[in-house]
C-alpha cells in the first residue's frame, strides 16, 4: 500500500464516525472528503449535496461557511507553532474544497471571495521551524497534489530561512540584466512590438477560464537574446497555466538554474524540459493578477540574472 492509499484510508475511518449532526461535523466531513477527493476517492465528496439538504444544514450553508471563514483568517493570523500549522492545514483543506464545488452553485458568490481570502492570507503567513516541520510530516501523510497545494504547504519556508536566503544573496555578485516583452511576430504582423499593457483588463479574473482579452494579451510574448540565439516565451492557457519555454535557434532546450514569475517559482515540465509552468489554478484571483503582470526572472547561472517586463504605457 502507497501513501496515497493509506493516506485515503486514515479519511475514510474518521469520515465514517462522523454523526453529522452539528455544523462542526458538517465542516469536519467537508475538509476530510475534500482531501480525499484530492487524493484520488471521490466517494465521500460526491454524498456532500445530499448532506446538505439535511434539515439541520438546508438552507444554512452560506452562513456555516462564511463564519468558518472568518474563524479561519483570524486562527492564521493570531496563532503560531504548531496551533499555526493545523490552522493552515484546515485552510487547506477548505481550498481543496473550493476548488472542487466553485462551479457548483452550493453557495452564494460572497463565499466564493471568502475563500480565495482566506486562502490569501494563508498563503502570505511567514512560519517558524515548528510550523515547517508539522506542515511537512502532514504533506507526507496526504500527499495531496502539488497542483491543488496552497504556496505555503507546497513549499513551505520558514523566516529564518528567508533572512538567510536575503543575506546570502546580498554578498552574492549577482549581473541582471533587464529586458521588455515583445509580440512574438505572426504571419499578419511584419516585425515585433511591445505588447499594449492595461491593468483594467485583468480585473474580470475568476475561477472560470481566463478572459479572452487577458489570454491575447499574454499569448505569444517573446524576449531573444543575441539576436535570437535564445527566445524565451511566455503564454497562458485556459487552465490558468503561464508557460515559460526557453530554446535556442536550433530548437534545443535552455536550461537555466530558475525560472520564476514575481515571487513564485515555476516548475519544469518533466516531459518538455524547455518548458517551465506557473500553476496559478489553485491561487486567489488577487494573486493571479499580481502574476500576469509581473516580470519574469531567468536565473542562467547562481550569479546572472534576466529580468523581463512588460513596457510602460
Amino acid at each position: 500500500m502507497n501513501r496515497t492509499e493509506e493516506g485515503i484510508l486514515k479519511l475514510k475511518e474518521r469520515i465514517e464516525k462522523n454523526p453529522l449532526e452539528y455544523d462542526e461535523e458538517l465542516l469536519q466531513y467537508i475538509q476530510l472528503a475534500s482531501r480525499m477527493k484530492a487524493l484520488g476517492d471521490s466517494t465521500a465528496f460526491d454524498k456532500l449535496p445530499e448532506i446538505f439538504k439535511k434539515d439541520q444544514f438546508n438552507g444554512k450553508l452560506d452562513q456555516i461557511l462564511l463564519e468558518r471563514c472568518q474563524r479561519g483568517m483570524w486562527d492564521i493570523d493570531e496563532q503560531e507553532g504548531e496551533d499555526l500549522a493545523l490552522s493552515i492545514i484546515e485552510a487547506q483543506d477548505f481550498k481543496l474544497f473550493y476548488i472542487f464545488s466553485c462551479n457548483t452553485g452550493w453557495y452564494s458568490k460572497n463565499i466564493h471571495k471568502m475563500f480565495e481570502q482566506w486562502a490569501e492570507e494563508t498563503s502570505l503567513k511567514i512560519i517558524n521551524e515548528e510550523t515547517e516541520s508539522l506542515l511537512k510530516d502532514w504533506l507526507d501523510t496526504y500527499p495531496v497534489p502539488e497542483e491543488y497545494c496552497l504556496p505555503v504547504v507546497a513549499v513551505p519556508v520558514t523566516e529564518f530561512a528567508y533572512d538567510i536566503a536575503g543575506k546570502i544573496a546580498s554578498f552574492l555578485p549577482r549581473k541582471r540584466i533587464q529586458g521588455t516583452w515583445s509580440k512574438q511576430v505572426t504571419e499578419i504582423e511584419r516585425r515585433p512590438h511591445a505588447p499594449a499593457y492595461n491593468p483594467a483588463v485583468f480585473a474580470a479574473c475568476d475561477d472560470g477560464t481566463p478572459p479572452d482579452s487577458l489570454r491575447e494579451q499574454q499569448a505569444n510574448l517573446v524576449y531573444m537574446i543575441d539576436n535570437g540565439k535564445i527566445q524565451i516565451l511566455r503564454r497562458l492557457n485556459d487552465r490558468w497555466q503561464m508557460g515559460i519555454e526557453i530554446r535556442d535557434s536550433k530548437g534545443n532546450p535552455v536550461i537555466p538554474v530558475q525560472v520564476r514569475v514575481g515571487a513564485f517559482a515555476a516548475r519544469r515540465d518533466d516531459k518538455h524540459p524547455e518548458r517551465w509552468i506557473l500553476d496559478m489554478k489553485p491561487l486567489s484571483g488577487v494573486l493571479r493578477n499580481y502574476l500576469v503582470n509581473a516580470p519574469t526572472s531567468v536565473l542562467f547561472t547562481p550569479a546572472g540574472e534576466l529580468v523581463i517586463k512588460f513596457s510602460e504605457v
